[in-house]
């Protein structure tokens, strides 16, 4: 995050940017996101969703909570056609 920021403010878009969440619902969610759209996910997500304690809902509110803070014009939530994903992560 700290470097999606500073490339932001380097080029005076940090105003004119929304930077998008991506909750994952669970271990799952993150091998199929990442084998579904080709992605190379980070080893730490992956252990991280491995974990009996991985709760994808509360680091999504906690990322829309530092992204509104960093004064970020808005987020775009990638609810996936799940309109209960926005009421958790936003409501």
């Amino acid at each position: 995050m700290d470097s999606h920021l500073a490339v932001l403010d380097s080029c005076g878009l940090r105003r004119k940017v929304l930077l998008c969440v991506f909750p994952f619902r669970d271990r799952s969610d993150v091998l199929w996101s990442e084998k579904h759209f080709g992605w190379k996910l980070p080893n730490s997500l992956k252990r991280n969703a491995a974990r009996a304690d991985y709760a994808p809902i509360d680091e999504a509110r906690s990322l829309v909570r530092r992204l509104r803070k960093e004064g970020l014009p808005g987020v775009y939530l990638s609810t996936r056609g799940s309109a209960e994903i926005a009421l958790q992560v936003l409501g």
